[in-house]
């Protein structure tokens, strides 16, 4: 039960990203559906997997886009 719930709360934040209209908001969702699928991953028992994308996915190429983002004035 308690993982149905937090799928829905995945598909719900996926859909966040892609349905956002301005950029650093679908960013920083990404931010946070990249945390959730670490915790998700953590959770199923593989820990050395959710580690490394914590650090790969939220501390590399996440902060990457938001810092291009930033610097470039992607908004409208």
């Amino acid at each position: 039960m308690l993982m149905n719930l937090y799928s829905l709360l995945l598909i719900g934040v996926t859909l966040a990203v892609i349905l956002s209209r301005r950029t650093m908001y679908a960013i920083l969702f990404l931010i946070l559906l990249f945390t959730l699928i670490a915790i998700f991953v953590y959770s199923l028992g593989i820990d050395f997997i959710g580690l490394v994308f914590v650090i790969v996915y939220v501390g590399a190429i996440a902060t990457l886009f938001l810092f291009i983002v930033m610097m470039l004035g992607g908004e409208e």
